[in-house]
This record gives structure tokens, sequence and C-alpha cells, in this order.
């Protein structure tokens, strides 16, 4: 009986060790996953340097970027006397953009100068990356500092070239790009060579040989790194821009365009705590969100003082299609614009909806 009673307790003992030893084996694989959470805050400048026919330009503009999980927020203040600042977030996969010309209007309204009907352009649409709109930084800070939830989705090593000025963001396609990036949260590239994939998608043609096998389309590289409490972001960064100099077989490549962007403070605490930005009375919108019967992705214009939720925008465009006795098509040129244009209170909105073949009030 004690004999009975000596191997049970050691095979109860066995058990015991080998639950120990695969509960601790499960512990250490979680701590070397990579973690996907936590919140940082960053400012800096960053510099572009454009070179076209051999005349460069070049501005310097200061940034903040705040990050929670995979929400990003960018505000970027520009030496631009007709753009104040840019505010461009990601939350819960839509992404919000305005462009504030407010202090631009207020001095041209001062000097007796006519001012257009908004002081400000915004934009809305699910995803999770920004384009670029214009001469905008907002795309390369995204790179540097936000992307690292989109990287981990990434399928066939392939992504948007997101920071191109030359090409309209609706001729963007995903182009194979190497990528080297951190391990840990929040998981940021650290080299990446995009490669043009030999098309010009302006035009949905081969480029002229050799540029038809593609070629180098831009580099980045993280040159420098600080720690930010138990991790570590890029201090500086550098993004070079290339292209083909002519359609000439002999022409090399030429970088035309490259951004350099450094950090000036980052904590691992947030100070930024909305990341809608706030909408000045009024603004113009463009709303990608919802599909047009055309198949167009060029989406719907209003004009209105806050940002709309997409079950409200619904009930709006179902309203108008009734006013108007049919669908509604995007603008596409100025004289051929379908506008609609919302007053919105916080007790109620008026809809006024404007078939117009021109935009009146609105520069």
């Amino acid at each position: 009986m004690t004999t009975l009673r000596l191997v049970s307790s050691l095979r109860g003992c066995a058990l015991t060790k080998l639950l120990v030893v695969i509960t601790t084996i499960r512990i250490a694989a979680l701590l070397l996953l990579p973690v996907r959470a936590g919140e940082f805050e960053i400012e800096g400048q960053v510099i572009s340097v454009e070179d076209l026919a051999g005349v460069q330009s070049s501005i310097t503009n200061s940034f903040l970027i705040a990050v929670s999980n995979c929400n990003w927020f960018i505000r970027i203040v520009y030496q631009n006397a007709r753009v104040g600042y840019q505010e461009v977030a990601c939350v819960e996969d839509v992404i919000y953009s305005l462009i504030s010309r407010e202090a631009w209007a207020e001095k041209q309204a001062l000097a007796g100068q006519p001012v257009g009907a908004n002081k400000a352009d915004a934009s809305i649409m699910e995803g999770n990356m920004p384009l670029r709109s214009g001469a905008t930084a907002s795309p390369v800070l995204w790179l540097a500092y936000c992307s690292g939830c989109l990287l981990d989705t990434a399928k066939d090593g392939k992504l948007v070239p997101v920071f191109r000025s030359d090409v309209s963001p609706r001729f963007l396609k995903p182009l194979s790009t190497e990528i080297v990036r951190q391990d840990l949260w929040p998981g940021l590239p650290t080299l990446m060579t995009f490669f043009d994939d030999g098309v010009d998608h302006r035009y949905g043609r081969k480029r002229q040989p050799p540029f038809d096998r593609g070629f180098v389309l831009a580099e980045y590289r993280v040159t420098h790194y600080t720690n930010v409490g138990t991790f570590t972001l890029p201090s500086d960064f550098e993004l070079d821009e290339f292209r083909p100099a002519s359609d000439s077989a002999m022409a090399g490549l030429q970088r035309w365009r490259s951004h350099r962007g450094w950090l000036t403070k980052a904590s691992a605490k947030l100070q930024t705590t909305e990341f809608v930005p706030k909408v000045p009375a009024p603004t113009l919108f463009s709303d990608a969100r919802i599909p047009l019967e055309s198949g167009s992705s060029e989406g719907f214009s209003y004009l209105t003082n806050r940002w709309l939720a997409k079950a409200e925008l619904l009930e709006i465009l179902k309203a108008s299609r009734m006013a108007a006795g049919g669908p509604m098509e995007p603008r596409r040129t100025v004289r051929r614009a379908v506008l609609l244009t919302l007053f919105v209170s916080t007790a109620a909105f008026i809809v006024a909806i404007s078939l117009k073949t021109k935009r009146q009030g609105i520069k």
C-alpha cells in the first residue's frame, strides 16, 4: 500500500513539473512575440528638397506626431503664405485630413481682397495610410513613424508609394518593396527600397527602354535612433526619390526629390488626446467613403462645419437623389460640378443641393 502511494506521489510530482515546464515555455513564447501596442508623441522638423530642370528649391516644416496602438495623428505647420497647417489622422481605419487656410483668409479679408466660402479643405476616406494631396510631407512622416500596423498586413512584399507627388493618387499602384523593419513595437521600417514596375501608370503604358524593366524608385533609411521609454524611434531619417532624367535610352536616373526629418522632442506619454482634426467653419469636404454609381473613387464634395458620420452621409445622399431624380456624380471639372452643400448646427442641419454647372462662392 505504501509503495502504491509512493508511486502515485512520484507520478503527481512529475505531472506537476511537466505542467510548470509547459507554462514556462508558453510564457517565454509570448514574451518573444512582437508587441503591437503602445503610444508616443514626438516633435521635429522635416526638410524637402526638389530639383526640377536643375533648379533646386527647399522648404522646412515643423511637425507633431502622436501614436496610440494603430491610431495616429500628424500635424504639420507649413512655411507657406496660403496654407497654415495640415492635420492628418487615422482613427479606427478612417483617414481624416484637413488643410487650414484660416489665417490667410483673415489677412485677405483685412486687406479687402476676395476670400472664398471655405477657410479649410478636408477629406475623409476609409483606410490606414494617407495619400499625398498637394505638396505635403504627411505621407513621408507617416512612413517613418506611423506605418508599423500597415506593414504587419503588407502582402507579397508590395506597398503603395504614398509619398509620390508626381503622380495623382488614383494612379498609384502597389510596387515591389524590400523592407527591413523593427521586430518589436512600433515595428517601423529601418530600410526600404521601392522598385518601379516599368509601367507609367498615368498613361497605362510601358516606359521607354531601359526603364521598361523597372528601376529603383525610392530609398528610405534611418540614420540614427533614440530611446523612448522601452522602445526606440528614428531620430533622423532620409527618403530619396528617383525618376528617369528623360525618355532617352541614354538617360540615367535623377534624384529629383529628397526628404530629411529629425526629432527635437520625444515622449512615451501622450499630450494629444483628440486625434480627429477640429473643423473650422466653413470647410469644403471631399468624401470617398461611399462608392458612386459610376464606379468613380473621386467621392462627393460638400460644405459643412463638422465631420459627418457615414450613416448620416448615406441619409443625406438618399434625400439628395430623391430631390435630383437620379444618381449623383462626382465633380470632374469646375464647370461640371456637383456640389452637396451642408450647413450644420448643433441643433439641426439644413441640406441644400446644388446641381448647377458652376460652383458658386468656392475658390
